[in-house]
């Protein structure tokens, strides 16, 4: 599986991990975008992405946002930290918004999530890896 993949190994899933990742990790936000992040015991990054349903008109909005999330990831991956879950959140939808803005506005998180100490990471949370 090539790195600009997104397979199994690479997303978060169950309502249970997204609740602890939530109640657990840190979080870098912009005006309308956030990414929570925990470390994970794997080698590599898995991220999952959710809208607030206030944010939107209706699904097929969500759901063209979500998929937006997870190609800016997998464009992106290589940019961040390896071994921790990752979760953007679309918090607002500002107006006229384009794939890529959405990009860039994930690429300027995703540069001040690795510039964070390793060491950050673990004082935001548990060390426990997730299921």
């Amino acid at each position: 599986m090539s790195l600009t993949s997104f397979g199994r190994k690479n997303r978060l899933s169950g309502k249970s991990t997204f609740r602890r990742l939530f109640a657990q990790g840190a979080t870098l936000r912009s005006h309308w975008l956030a990414l929570t992040f925990l470390p994970n015991a794997g080698s590599h990054t898995r991220f999952g992405c959710t809208v607030r349903r206030q944010a939107t008109k209706g699904g097929a909005c969500r759901n063209r946002l979500k998929r937006w999330l997870r190609e800016a990831f997998r464009r992106n991956q290589a940019l961040l930290p390896s071994g921790i879950d990752l979760v953007a959140v679309v918090l607002k939808i500002p107006e006229g918004l384009t794939f890529q803005r959405l990009e860039e506005e994930f690429l300027g998180l995703s540069r001040r999530l690795a510039l964070q100490p390793k060491s950050s990471f673990r004082e935001s949370g548990s060390t426990e890896p997730l299921p």
